[in-house]
């Protein structure tokens, strides 16, 4: 008997609340090429592990399809490694140009955190210095800004929403006292692009040391999608641990063959005679002897001893079933 013909009495509640989300938690191997391999890691770590009853093999045959997965999810984080290195050597700009367009998308949320952020990359400087510019080019057609180019301007500088009652540029001390009035709105665009100009200088240096070790593959910072392959490893990891745990390995016990683990179920019931009918329509049938008789425990030194105990107790009852029927009949 093969260990996928193997019989599973029960199993024990799952540990991981979304098992079948993704490819490497699901319990069932994804191709066949999987399923071999399990079966054959099983078979090699019975001696080892010695599962004593059918449901420490089933947990057995867990174990193998857990180190599996870990063992897909090690090969998958290289090659995501290699795709990355890869990718910054030819999409890197591309790739922060669309970051700085979706940190964008945010500046209206949070000024002053966005804008930042967008200081830092070359590519963040770009696309603060094309809203500016035009901005520059608006000041310089109208002489103002409406409302909505304002709002802009005031995310463009990272003001705080609360901070907005003033000019557009007016700068004060600590003291509160105006350091300095910007009435001309194309000037004070013109000198926010030249100090973005001198900022996307200085972030260049860094920017091309971060593309560098992002081609060596010495990033410390991983991807979010090799994060969340670390997030399943560690929620493989845990599940191992629990399965670990209801393996009880005696050192003493002697581990038997497998087969004899794999019995089957007609060979663990005794053979019941046919049902017996008297006048009163008393029916000893199959069914009420299957459901006095217990299954015999899966340790197999026991097994026998347990069998015969239990084969006698149901051939008393049915002997003192006769009796009774005998004097009714007399």
């Amino acid at each position: 008997m093969t260990l996928a013909d193997a019989p599973r009495p029960f199993a024990p509640p799952d540990p991981g609340a979304n098992a079948l989300k993704t490819g490497t938690l699901a319990d069932l191997p994804r191709v066949p090429e999987d399923a071999a391999a399990i079966n054959a890691r099983t078979l090699d770590w019975y001696p080892a592990l010695k599962p004593q009853n059918h449901f420490e093999c089933w947990v057995v045959e867990q174990v193998s399809v857990h180190t599996v997965k870990i063992e897909h999810i090690a090969r998958t984080e290289r090659r995501m490694r290699d795709r990355n290195a890869l990718r910054a050597g030819i999409f890197w700009d591309d790739d922060r140009r669309q970051e700085a367009i979706l940190l964008g998308d945010r500046l209206a949320r949070s000024p002053q955190a966005t804008a930042l952020q967008l200081r830092r990359t070359p590519q963040g400087c770009d696309w603060m210095i094309e809203r500016w510019a035009r901005l520059a080019r608006i000041a310089d057609v109208k002489k103002s800004w409406d409302e909505a180019q304002q709002t802009l301007a005031f995310d463009l500088l990272g003001t705080r929403p609360d901070d907005r009652d003033r000019p557009i540029g007016e700068s004060i001390d600590r003291e509160g006292r105006v350091v300095e009035n910007n009435d001309d709105l194309a000037a004070l665009a013109r000198r926010e692009i030249a100090g973005l100009m001198m900022r996307k200088e200085e972030v260049a240096g860094a920017d091309a040391l971060e593309r560098a070790l992002a081609r060596s593959d010495y990033l410390d910072e991983p991807s979010r999608e090799i994060k969340q392959l670390h997030r399943r490893e560690a929620e493989l990891h845990r599940r191992l641990r629990w399965y670990l745990t209801r393996i009880d390995n005696d050192e003493t016990y002697t581990n038997p063959r497998m087969d004899d683990y794999f019995l089957p179920l007609a060979e663990t019931v005794p053979p019941l005679e046919p049902e017996v009918t008297d006048e009163a329509n008393v029916v000893v049938s199959e069914a009420e002897a299957e459901a006095e008789f217990e299954p015999a425990p899966d340790f197999p030194p026991v097994l026998s001893a347990r069998r015969e105990e239990r084969s006698k107790k149901v051939e008393a009852r049915r002997e003192s079933r006769r009796k009774k029927l005998d004097r009714r009949r007399a």
